[in-house]
């Protein structure tokens, strides 16, 4: 053992002739110092010297006092205990190795005093105080010193943290030379019930020494509940999604975020909420933690399916063809889930288009998604939401408003597949069911113009289909025969379809006309409301 500190001893007498290239290249070890590298204590403390040191375990230690070896101090921290006036200026050094290899040196001083530590107190706050949201917390100390006496406020410095658990977080910067202050604690936040702050109280006297100390101030609880109907459906709490019923714990008074998903599902129905139990029809809200709180229901309908039958899918063998607008079949679709080696009939598939109108569900912003191996554009409400034809990572989003139709078209060159999927930021991404798509109408012209009656509704619905490129202005009008105009709607179409609904119900029975202009074309049709 003796022959074994000799030869440490002297290893560290050597290490400060050992040129950088001779010591192992290592630059995170090299850089480490030990914490803290200037220490002053009283008599009769414990110094604590620590290198900071990741896989501590690959590594060796050995401390020294003044350039001689400490026995038994072999680990990345010393803990000297007791020192005394003669331990004044001493220096402490640390060598670490690899093996038989020495890799790095640091060194730390320590300074003795026979002065005394400051004693701090807290005046306020009192250690039966707790808080609610919105309060003022004041604290205020004094601290004294053996040497120095009553200490002024240049020597107090504060910190005020939230603690929750193993997380710690600032609630202000530090304040310094005051022996008071205060903070409010927030009314909208999201601390939980089982946080709490703590105070820290540090005072330093005219030689350095510091004391400290620190109190803790608990939250007064309270708690409501949330429901939905029909129940069992979820809602989000400060970002968080809960099943309800649930109960809502938290500090008294703390204002909640309370949000009702717009649209969601439970089983295989859709639910999009209406308001909440109060008539508030918005999906967020704000509420207090209280006990009294009586319970808070967002209401739900189901949402009804459109009567949609799919999609009208034209499919070409040959770019001439598709310029010229000569499908090489056609077939109606129940939405876009093609697949080419399955739905091709005789010919290879070089370009598939699906032409028709699309409802929503929901008032929302909603997200497209083409997934196909070949070039896609994708235009909805007339926009050209996707153009492009080299990539097929493509995705766009548009505002969609519930219970409307919207133009809608698709085409894939050199697909072997395409699906075209929705989502909402509530509803979950699934493709576009058959119940929300509305087929164009095909006569084999460029532009096809169905004309639909409802005698039941007293209504008359023109529904365009456009298949050609470019865009071209339509005016609808309904006149009757001294001329006088009782609806108009002017309107641009691209490639897709437009349904425009022509109420007749409040017009007397008479003889009316209905003009359809387009850029190069008119067209006029009689209509007879016999009662």
């Amino acid at each position: 053992m003796k022959k074994q500190l000799f030869l440490l001893l002297a290893l560290f007498l050597s290490f400060p002739a050992f040129s950088q290239s001779e010591i192992a290249n290592d630059k995170a070890i090299q850089s480490l110092q030990i914490t803290p590298s200037k220490q002053l204590l009283p008599i009769g403390e414990t110094a604590t010297f620590r290198l900071d040191v990741e896989q501590e375990e690959e590594l060796r230690f050995q401390w020294f006092k003044n350039e001689k070896l400490i026995e038994d101090a072999t680990t990345a921290t010393l803990d000297y205990p007791n020192v005394q006036l003669k331990d004044n200026e001493a220096q402490f050094q640390v060598l670490v190795s690899r093996g038989a290899e020495i890799i790095h040196r640091a060194d730390a001083s320590l300074f003795v005093t026979s002065n005394t530590r400051p004693y701090p107190s807290f005046l306020l706050p009192s250690t039966d105080l707790t808080f609610a949201a919105g309060d003022t917390i004041i604290f205020e100390g004094r601290a004294s010193d053996i040497e120095d006496g009553l200490l002024k406020n240049k020597a107090f410095a504060w910190t005020i943290v939230l603690q929750d658990g193993e997380h710690i977080e600032p609630v202000a910067k530090p304040l310094k030379q005051t022996n008071r202050g205060y903070f409010v604690v927030p009314a909208r936040s999201n601390i939980s019930d089982n946080a709490w702050y703590r105070i820290y109280l540090e005072v330093t006297d005219s030689e350095g020494l510091s004391g400290s100390i620190f109190r803790d101030i608990f939250p007064q609880k309270a708690a409501f509940k949330v429901q939905t109907s029909p129940s069992g459906l979820s809602l989000n709490v400060d970002e968080k999604r809960f099943e309800t019923p649930y109960t809502v714990k938290g500090v008294k008074g703390m204002e909640r975020r309370i949000t009702a998903p717009k649209l969601q599902k439970k089983g295989e129905k859709q639910y999009i909420f209406t308001s909440w139990s109060d008539g508030f029809d918005r999906n967020t809200i704000y509420l207090s933690t209280e006990d009294n709180l009586m319970p808070v229901t967002a209401n739900y309908t189901e949402v009804i399916a459109g009567n949609g039958v799919g999609l009208l899918g034209r499919y070409y063998t040959t770019e001439i063809d598709y310029q010229s607008n000569q499908p090489s079949w056609t077939k109606f679709e129940p939405n876009v889930n093609f697949d080419g080696k399955r739905d091709a009939i005789k010919k290879e598939v070089m370009i598939a288009e699906w032409t028709g109108e699309l409802q929503a569900y929901v008032s929302d912003q909603h997200r497209f998604r083409v997934a196909s191996d070949g070039a896609v554009r994708l235009y909805v409400d007339d926009k050209l939401l996707i153009d492009e034809w080299t990539n097929s990572a493509v995705n766009a989003s548009i505002v969609l408003t519930e219970g409307k139709s919207y133009p809608f078209y698709l085409v894939c060159r050199a697909a072997t597949s395409a699906q075209l999927f929705w989502s909402t930021p509530d509803l979950e991404e699934t493709l576009i069911p058959q119940t929300q798509l509305q087929p164009a109408y095909d006569e084999g012209k460029n532009l096809s113009i169905q004309h639909l009656a409802s005698e039941s509704e007293k209504r008359y619905v023109l529904r365009f289909s456009k298949f050609n490129e470019g865009t071209e202005a339509f005016s609808v009008r309904l006149l009757d025969t001294q001329g006088q105009t009782f609806f108009q709607e002017k309107f641009n179409l691209t490639k897709g379809t437009k349904s425009v609904a022509i109420s007749m119900r409040y017009l007397r029975p008479s003889v009316y006309f209905l003009e359809i202009r387009g850029t190069d074309s008119k067209e006029v049709k009689k209509l007879v409301k016999k009662k």
